[in-house]
């Protein structure tokens, strides 16, 4: 059973929040900020401030609906296996999309 309120997973809950919110306050209003990259590294898609910074968070949400809807509605013959697996996939993914929206705040702040 995911324990949604332990350190282990509010951690990366918590840098993805300060990651945006530092986002909003310090890219300026103009900046188009990239949010994908070619294989060569080359910019390849820009949105405005607000959209690009908004699409982690949203992605996180949906994330921990899903691993909630997996624990709730899951299969109850295979909660073992199903319950390890939720438990190290919920922070794992949950901390690359923190390292994804640091990497867009980065990027931003650097070519602003």
């Amino acid at each position: 059973m995911i324990n949604f309120r332990s350190p282990i997973n509010l951690a990366p809950l918590a840098v993805l929040a300060i990651a945006t919110v530092a986002g909003m306050n310090f890219i300026p209003e103009t900046a188009a900020v990239v949010v994908r990259w070619g294989l060569d590294l080359q910019p390849t898609q820009t949105l405005p401030k607000f959209q690009a910074l908004i699409q982690m968070p949203i992605a996180t949400a949906a994330l921990w609906v899903i691993f909630w809807a997996i624990q709730r509605y899951g299969n109850r013959e295979r909660h073992a296996g199903q319950a390890r697996a939720l438990a190290i996939g919920l922070p794992l993914l949950t901390s690359i999309v923190a390292i994804a929206q640091i990497a867009i705040v980065v990027v931003a702040l650097r070519s602003a």
